[in-house]
């Protein structure tokens, strides 16, 4: 087998096959591996996780600082991330499986005489 041409090597017609694919002796680039994730995607959680614990403060406890305002002043907003992130069953300290329940609670003004939709229309 000869030697393999680098990547930039050749002409298009020399590296392709006319019907597409790579030709004999062109190996593949296998791409990034199954899981990794997109590097603007790496870069905005970066981005996010640092703004987030400026916000909060600052230092070692910044993160933790800016979730617990947004827990107490947003909680509509934070117990479902927080829902998403826990565990659905866990275990205590003796080894035992406890089983994590996500109630939501609906409050419905009952001396309201009428209920809107989403879409702006009245619903009785």
């Amino acid at each position: 087998m000869g030697e393999q041409p680098a990547l930039g090597s050749g002409s298009l017609m020399e590296r392709f096959k006319p019907g597409g694919g790579f030709a004999k002796g062109i190996k593949q680039n296998p791409g990034r591996q199954k899981g990794t994730p997109n590097r603007t995607t790496k870069m905005l959680k970066e981005a996010l996780l640092i703004a987030a614990n400026e916000a909060g403060g600052g230092g070692k406890d910044g993160l933790v600082n800016y979730l617990t305002v947004c827990a107490i002043k947003y909680p509509q907003s934070f117990l479902p991330l927080l829902g998403r992130v826990l565990p659905l069953q866990i275990q205590d300290e003796t080894g035992q499986r406890v089983e994590v329940a996500v109630v939501r609670h609906v409050i419905i003004d009952a001396n309201a005489e009428e209920m809107s939709d989403d879409n702006g229309g009245a619903a009785t």
